[in-house]
């Protein structure tokens, strides 16, 4: 399944600007992902999206904008499926140290961590 995720820049009740609309699709995005999971699929989503030919396929209105999409569904292990896509998803995983990405004070400055 591909699920296309889309923003509404005003909010209908009132059309004043929703300055929360990436975080509250990146939020549902994010909870989709964590029950996809849990029923055993995967999900691979992208950014790397035409905004205006989805909204003429979808009929989307001028004040949303699609945003990502996430294509959801099971991992092919067939002998068929593409050697790079297969190696890419048989690599353990790895993470960003806490300290590259958590401040403390400033922007830059790396947060300390007991353990």
């Amino acid at each position: 399944m591909l699920v296309v995720g889309v923003v509404m820049r005003n909010f209908s009740a009132n059309g004043k600007p929703n300055k929360a609309a990436e975080h509250d699709l990146g939020l549902a995005a994010g909870n989709l992902l964590i029950e996809a999971t849990v029923r055993g699929l995967h999900v691979h989503q992208m950014i790397g999206l035409d905004p205006e030919a989805l909204r003429d396929a979808f009929s989307i209105p001028d004040d949303a904008e699609a945003f990502t999409a996430l294509a959801i569904g099971h991992l092919d292990t067939s002998s068929d499926a593409d050697p790079a896509h297969k190696a890419r998803d048989s690599k353990p995983r790895s993470r960003i140290k806490q300290t590259d990405f958590v401040f403390a004070d400033r922007f830059g400055n790396p947060a300390s961590f007991q353990a």
